[in-house]
C-alpha cells in the first residue's frame, strides 16, 4: 500500500521540486566595504506605513546617522501629500530649508527641527506611485550633518521606484 500511496504521489513531488529550483533567488543586499551580502525581506507592503529598510552609519557624537526607507499607502495626489507634510511641519516645528518638485509625482526636501531633545537635520526624497508613497529619508544630528550629508543625500537620491516591480494599482 505504501508503494502505491508513493507512486501516486511521486508526479507531485517531482513537480515541487521542480518548482522549487527554479523559484528565483532571494534579492541579496551588498556591502563590500563592511564585508557582508544578506538576502532582502521583500514583502509587499501592509496597509498603512511599512519601514522596509533602515541602514545606518557609524555611531558618532551619540547618534547613529541612518537612511530609513519607508512605503505609505496614500490614495490622493503628491500635492495633496506636500500639503499635508507641510502642515505636519509646522506642527512639529520643523524648519523647510529647500524643497524640489522635479516631476508631479516627486518630491525632494531638507529640513532641520528638534526631536527628542536633539538638534536634527533630515533630507528625504518622496515618489508617488500607483496608490503608494515611497519614501527614503536621511538623518543626522545637525552636527553630524556637515560631514555626512554628502553621503546620506546620495544614498536618498538614489531611491528608484522600478514599475516592473511595483505592486499593481488598486
Amino acid at each position: 500500500m505504501r508503494c502505491k500511496l508513493f507512486l501516486a504521489f511521486a508526479p507531485v513531488l517531482l513537480i515541487a521540486a521542480h518548482a522549487a529550483d527554479n523559484a528565483p533567488a532571494p534579492a541579496k543586499l551588498n556591502f563590500p566595504n563592511v564585508g557582508f551580502r544578506i538576502n532582502a525581506l521583500d514583502e509587499p507592503a501592509a496597509e498603512g506605513t511599512n519601514t522596509c529598510l533602515v541602514m545606518a552609519l557609524p555611531a558618532s557624537q551619540g547618534f547613529v546617522a541612518n537612511i530609513n526607507v519607508n512605503v505609505q499607502h496614500y490614495d490622493k495626489t503628491m500635492a495633496d501629500y506636500i500639503e499635508l507634510s507641510k502642515k505636519q511641519f509646522s506642527t512639529m516645528g520643523f524648519k523647510l530649508l529647500s524643497e524640489k518638485t522635479p516631476a508631479e509625482n516627486e518630491w525632494t526636501i531638507e529640513y532641520t527641527g528638534d526631536l527628542q531633545g536633539r538638534k536634527m537635520h533630515w533630507y528625504a526624497r518622496m515618489v508617488l506611485f500607483k496608490g503608494q508613497v515611497y519614501q527614503a529619508t536621511g538623518s543626522a544630528l545637525e552636527g553630524q550633518w556637515s560631514a555626512l550629508s554628502e553621503k546620506l543625500k546620495d544614498c536618498v537620491t538614489s531611491l528608484e521606484i522600478p514599475a516592473k516591480t511595483t505592486p499593481a494599482s488598486k
